[in-house]
């Protein structure tokens, strides 16, 4: 049950990398709630909480990180298990230029995790990868509502990815996810995943992109009794 509650944890190289790892740590139970997460370099630049074990853990409010100036950054919170962990109010931002920018949570455990109000923001300029993924990850009876994913690429593409992820009785109300390319395709990606009676009322996804295709795919997804009422998908391509 450790205690990082308003901590400050900072890595900082202005020729080389930076990285803050917590990948496969124990953390379960831990409050790490108000904390500030930062990794800022300008080679390969990470926050590493992959394979850890976050279950019940508090982020409440907490604030991450990565930032490069001249290269690639990823928050990876790959196969982690975040079951019932508070992520309200985070604000998750990976910054990157002329490499990946990344917010993965891709297989990770977020089954009744609350991130209502949370900002995840993947940003890149002319990047390889701008992405948010949740592709395969749980998020049975999560909550998002409120929240605001985007991937935005000032020269390239931007994808928001939920394939395969399971979305059962999840809230996702008055969430707005938005993938923003230039120059390369907008995607919002659901296919496959499994929606059934998740709320996605009052939600906004939008798919845009100046130079480029534009998609908000359900393909095979699972909407049985989900609801939808109020909510607007747009997808707007250089074609439309």
């Amino acid at each position: 049950n450790a205690n990082l509650s308003g901590s400050k944890l900072t890595a900082d190289s202005s020729n080389y990398s930076a990285t803050v790892d917590f990948s496969e740590a124990n953390l379960a139970h831990a409050d790490l709630s108000g904390s500030t997460l930062t990794a800022r370099g300008s080679y390969d630049v990470l926050i590493d909480f992959s394979g850890a074990n976050l279950a019940h853990t508090d982020l409440s409010g907490s604030m991450l990180t990565a930032e490069n100036s001249d290269g690639g950054a990823i928050i990876d919170f790959s196969k982690a298990n975040l079951a019932e962990a508070d992520l309200s109010g985070s604000v998750i931002t990976a910054n990157g230029s002329y490499g990946d920018a990344t917010i993965d949570f891709s297989e990770a455990n977020l089954a009744n995790a609350d991130l209502s109000g949370s900002v995840f923001t993947a940003k890149g300029f002319a990047s390889d990868d701008v992405l948010i993924d949740f592709n395969g990850a749980n998020l049975a009876h999560a909550d998002l509502s409120g929240s605001k994913l985007t991937a935005e690429n000032s020269y390239g593409g931007a994808t928001i990815d939920f394939r395969k992820a399971n979305l059962a009785k999840a809230d996702l109300s008055g969430s707005v996810i938005t993938a923003n390319g230039s120059y390369g395709d907008a995607t919002i990606d659901f296919s496959e995943a499994n929606l059934a009676n998740t709320d996605l009322s009052g939600s906004r996804l939008t798919a845009e992109s100046s130079y480029g295709d534009a998609t908000v795919d359900f393909t095979e997804a699972n909407l049985t009794n989900a609801l939808l009422s109020g909510s607007v998908f747009t997808a707007k391509g250089f074609s439309d």
